[in-house]
């Protein structure tokens, strides 16, 4: 509608983005992901996260509840939109989990917007030294482990996905 002629379509990222190439004056036939052809499916999945998202919901309640009830520390990792997200989106204030660890050095000594956690280096978890580490994007999981070990830290680590 716009003027744009889709060249090409794909996920990435393990499949976390959906990707598109566009532009004024192309000529090739667009891929097709197999869901655009199967309106069922699409339905179907639509459903599921409609039926599904109060359970994973009180599940994380439930789950960070149980963390705070052993008087464990837990920090997430990853503080751009899927740890704000998270974050937000379970309000989660800084009392009740107070940092978010990022590699990102510019991010670092910020705070997390709406929650108020503070930013902080893989580094600061020496002295922290966490229980809990909730990895908000699992395809970093073995590269925050290894940094984990590096820093000579054995916290339980769970992703987003997991629980």
């Amino acid at each position: 509608m716009s003027g744009f002629e889709v060249k090409d379509i794909w996920t990435d990222y393990d499949d976390q983005y959906l990707m598109i190439e566009a532009g004024t004056n192309g000529t090739g036939d667009a891929n097709s992901l197999a869901i655009e052809n199967d309106i069922g499916e699409l339905r179907s999945k639509v459903d599921y996260f409609k039926n599904n998202y109060r359970q994973k919901l009180d599940a994380w309640k439930r789950y960070l509840n149980e963390i705070k009830v052993k008087n464990l520390k837990a920090v997430v990792w990853g503080s751009s939109s899927k740890g704000v997200s998270f974050l937000t989106t379970l309000k989660i204030q800084y009392h009740e989990l107070e940092y978010v660890v990022d590699i990102n050095p510019y991010r670092q000594g910020s705070y997390i917007a709406g929650t108020g956690q503070r930013i902080v280096s893989p580094e600061f978890m020496t002295d922290y030294k966490p229980d809990v580490v909730i990895v908000m994007n699992p395809v970093y999981y073995d590269e925050i482990n290894r940094v984990l070990e590096g820093l000579k830290l054995k916290p339980e680590i769970v992703t987003v996905n997991e629980v």
